[in-house]
């Protein structure tokens, strides 16, 4: 394989192309070869450049404020719980920090899979509200748990229709909390809690004192989105005391955007190896886009510098 060929790679990890696919489009080309092939040849490429996946994660648990998050994965042809197909469910962890994104393919959801993918984290993680990242700080987890206030958002988006003119202030309240965090991007760290604590502070305040106030039953649709708010309460005010961490986890989110595409286009994994090589290339090829950097470009320098038995840059360190 040529050190500069990185077409299959990009084919599949960007622009979410199945083997399968590359290899009719080839075949109109006059070129004939199998899947099998194209396969073993980003088994290469995800071998050489694991060293680079690898410290990637050391870096972005390196950081004092990361995302994380989770979609599920299939590994096909393999019998378990079935979503849209045959296959076993696995499950994509992202860990996210703003230059660059870390996936881990495993086949649990599970609590003990969470504290494997943060490690000895000891900052502040910013989560939605799956219970297993609790379950890693009560277990020992040495990060502070911050929680996602689009999350609780959607959850009164979801009722508002029911409950038109009781969820209306709640909304209004978020919304100038999102205001705030407006004004002060780009701000230093001591203006940016300044401002929370002048302006956020008292609508955080406000929102909970409506929803202490909220004539709701507890198993209505909106009783429900004010229990889910109530119970990640302490996690949604961490931003209070911080300036380093969000309102919330979307830009993780956007960061799995990529792994939820190729799931759609190639639907999963082959085989357990194949979990592996998607981690190793999505981080990757993810990072150079959360660092501005052409994936193509990246790749060629990556698999060059591994040839040369060099250390391979990360994305952001070639930007």
């Amino acid at each position: 394989m040529p050190a500069c060929d990185v077409n299959l790679e990009i084919n599949k990890y960007a622009d979410h192309l199945p083997l399968e696919r590359q290899v009719r489009m080839m075949l109109r080309d006059g070129l004939t070869i199998d899947s099998q092939t194209l396969w073993d040849q980003i088994n290469t490429v995800a071998r050489l450049l694991k060293p680079a996946y690898d410290r990637l994660k050391s870096h972005i648990l390196s950081q004092p404020v990361i995302g994380v998050d989770e979609t599920h994965w299939k590994l096909m042809g393999e019998k378990g719980k079935k979503k849209g197909g045959k296959g076993k469910l696995w499950q994509a962890w992202a860990i996210c920090c703003p230059e660059a994104v870390h996936y881990t393919i495993a086949d649990s959801r599970s609590a003990e899979t969470a504290k494997a993918v943060l490690e000895d984290f000891n900052g502040v993680a910013l989560t939605d509200g799956y219970a297993a990242y609790e379950s890693v700080t009560k277990q020992g987890g040495q990060f502070t748990q911050a929680n996602c206030w689009a999350h609780v958002r959607r959850k009164f988006v979801e009722v508002e229709d029911q409950h038109p003119g009781r969820c209306c202030d709640v909304l209004d309240l978020i919304g100038q909390l999102y205001d705030v965090e407006r004004e002060a991007k780009g701000k230093p760290p001591d203006e940016v809690l300044a401002l929370r604590s002048e302006r956020s502070k008292k609508m955080i305040l406000a929102i909970q004192k409506w929803a202490l106030e909220a004539e709701a039953l507890p198993e209505s649709n909106l009783g429900r989105a004010i229990k889910y708010m109530a119970k990640l309460w302490e996690g949604l005010c961490v931003f209070l005391d911080n300036p380093l961490v969000g309102l919330d986890n979307n830009g993780t989110e956007r960061a799995l955007r990529g792994v939820v595409l190729g799931r759609k286009n190639h639907y999963g994994s082959r085989s357990v190896r194949g979990t592996e090589v998607a981690a190793i290339l999505y981080t990757l090829i993810e990072s150079t886009k959360l660092a501005s950097v052409d994936p193509r470009t990246y790749l060629k320098s990556a698999i060059i510098a591994a040839r040369r038995g060099n250390e391979i840059p990360m994305p952001h360190q070639i930007g």
